[in-house]
């Protein structure tokens, strides 16, 4: 289980027809012993995003390629009932998308905002691997 607390601004949306890269950081993970992943767990915090329904999260793996990374879409926007959203606040997110895989690399997690008017901050984050 590695932890990081990055606490980077995330940029608001730019406006339709315009690139967001959002704000990424990345784990390097040595020495876990894993060489085949059979789950992860990421927590996520950004608690003092004004509406997380905005957000889309995004984890890529030290495998595949610039061209054809590995990425699991953890988070994408949505609605949320009478427009408030929970937080993401120690939010635990699950993904077998990277089935197979060693935990070994650098791990990169991605924060969009993809909603005009609502700005917060990419807190932390950990991820942890199930595997053998």
């Amino acid at each position: 289980m590695v932890l990081a607390s990055p606490n980077l601004a995330i940029p608001d949306f730019p406006g339709t027809g315009v690139s967001n890269p959002g704000v990424s950081h990345t784990i390097n993970v040595a020495g876990s012993g894993i060489a085949d992943i059979e789950f992860i767990e990421v927590t996520f915090s950004a608690a003092d995003h004004t509406f997380a329904g905005d957000l889309s999260i995004t984890l890529t793996s030290p495998s595949g390629t610039v061209a054809n990374p590995l990425v699991s879409q953890l988070a994408e926007p949505h609605g949320c009932p009478g427009d408030v959203c929970t937080a993401y606040s120690g939010w635990v997110f699950g993904s077998a998308r990277h089935l197979g895989e060693a935990a070994d690399g650098n791990w990169k997690l991605t924060v969009r905002d993809e909603g005009p008017s609502d700005t917060g901050t990419f807190q932390s984050w950990q991820i942890k691997f199930f595997g053998r």
